[in-house]
């Protein structure tokens, strides 16, 4: 069976994510509490990969990760176990 995945126009308005991100201060997972719904994850080799933060989150606190790894974009329990260490942590800053 496959699988479509609806693909909707990107945000023109959109700021570029180097602008305006920095390093959010987080990672060992102790502080995985701490870690907020839309903050950026990236992964570094072999398996490069980005993912966002996602505002719910397991019974343990830890919150899920929202990517595309494979046909369609999924929120599922990777963001510890990506085959790939995670290298960076970002948050954009609240505006106002």
């Amino acid at each position: 069976m496959i699988k479509i995945c609806r693909v909707q126009r990107p945000d023109l308005e959109a700021k570029p994510l180097y602008k305006d991100a920095y390093y959010a201060d987080g990672y060992p997972p102790e502080n995985l509490k701490q870690w907020q719904g839309g903050d950026i994850v990236v992964f570094g080799p072999p398996y490069d990969h980005v993912g966002v933060v996602s505002d719910k989150r397991r019974a343990d606190g830890v919150p899920l990760l929202i990517h595309n790894a494979g046909p369609c974009t999924r929120e599922d329990n990777s963001l510890l176990t990506w085959p790939s260490p995670l290298t960076y942590h970002f948050r954009y800053p609240k505006i106002g």
